[in-house]
């Protein structure tokens, strides 16, 4: 499912960021950023993808997370940019949804929630095979961003990210004597509001953006307390 929304979102994003616009004297103007869907003089309205992976830091003793099993995918739906006549900066602010998710790289351990409701590590059993622990969250996402255009092709956005987290699990699966379990746990007591910090480099429209998480992902004392980092392309 996730290698298919990968594609959908490529294959949509890909097309409309690579095309420049050309003026009325047939010059070429810089490439715009994002998937546009209107357009005036001074603003226009976009869509834009980022699809990387997540790399946790500052993580507590006995967690070792695989950055290619963490995904962090940021659709937002829309976005407004807003750019004064004669200026090369552009403001926006825009409205959407993420998903992240953390997988841990051990596969002897699983995340698990005991009676508290304390997010912990637990242990899969010896003989057990196509052992996978990871925490899923979804978030509605509203990005603002400065961005500065340095050349035709080229600009550079910074800003920040605001994130409501509105749903979170635990998911662990093994294979046990043939048999297949795959396990969810919901009700845990992560994070519901958190900032991160963004920075994008574009060049003829598509980006490589990093995103710095300064705020843990579960609350205090209910789970492991970790930031994280995220890398990857922006449309």
């Amino acid at each position: 499912m996730k290698k298919l929304l990968f594609a959908a979102l490529m294959a949509v994003a890909i097309p409309a960021n690579s095309a420049t616009l050309t003026g009325a004297d047939g010059d070429e103007k810089e490439s715009k950023n994002g998937i546009t869907l209107s357009e005036r003089d001074y603003d226009r309205w976009s869509m834009d993808v980022a699809v990387g992976v997540n790399v946790p830091i500052d993580v507590p003793e006995g967690y070792k997370f695989a950055p290619f099993n963490s995904w962090n995918i940021d659709f937002t739906v829309l976005q407004y940019n807003y750019r004064p006549k004669h200026a090369k900066q552009t403001y926006s602010i825009g409205a959407g949804f993420g998903w992240h998710n953390f997988g841990l790289k051990d596969n002897r351990t699983m995340f698990v929630k005991d009676a508290n409701g304390v997010v912990g590590l637990g242990q899969f059993e010896t003989n057990a095979d196509n052992r996978n622990s990871r925490f899923h969250e979804v978030a509605f996402i509203m990005p603002l961003l400065f961005n500065r255009q340095l050349g035709k092709k080229t600009s550079i956005s910074v800003g920040a990210q605001l994130n409501l987290n509105f749903f979170g699990r635990l998911n662990y699966s093994y294979t046990l004597d043939d048999t297949e379990y795959d396990i969810s746990k919901k009700d845990i007591d992560y994070r519901v509001f958190n900032v991160d910090l963004m920075a994008i480099f574009h060049w003829n429209g598509i980006g490589i953006y990093g995103k710095y998480s300064p705020m843990s992902v579960f609350k205090k004392d209910r789970g492991p307390e970790f930031k994280s980092l995220s890398f990857g392309l922006y449309f």
